[in-house]
């Protein structure tokens, strides 16, 4: 699995160290800090929902020595009461390299957004016919 040494949610000024194992409940504007103790040549940070299609993100990676750093800031808040999976992998194959042709796993954090989740859209009534 990739050496993840520090993965959090940021939520204002606060960050919460996100669960290895269940689920971390988070806020839905929250952004993501993830620190691997690796100089990964092909990893990517992506934010995946529950039918696992990817969040449009943006973000920062900044690779260097034996560490590489990545931001992820959904554009749009995520959806209160919803499921999301964190994932660190490779961009190219499910797996993520290190300088030296290392393989690591992807590493994942499942995410809990907090709130109530919105009613589901109304449907629109067409004009009945007679």
């Amino acid at each position: 699995m990739v050496p993840v040494t520090l993965a959090v949610a940021v939520m204002g000024s606060v960050e919460v160290p996100l669960a290895r194992d269940g689920v971390t409940p988070v806020d839905p504007a929250a952004s993501y800090r993830v620190e691997i103790a690796a100089h990964l040549v092909d990893g990517r940070l992506s934010l995946h929902d529950a039918q696992d299609a990817m969040v449009a993100s943006t973000g920062t990676a900044e690779v260097g020595g034996e560490v590489t750093r990545y931001r992820l800031m959904p554009v749009e808040p995520l959806q209160p009461a919803s499921s999301y999976t964190l994932v660190v992998d490779g961009a190219v194959t499910r797996e993520a390299h290190d300088a030296g042709g290392r393989a690591y796993g992807p590493f994942l954090a499942k995410l809990g957004t907090t709130g109530e989740k919105p009613p589901p859209p109304q449907k629109k009534r067409g004009k009945q016919r007679r």
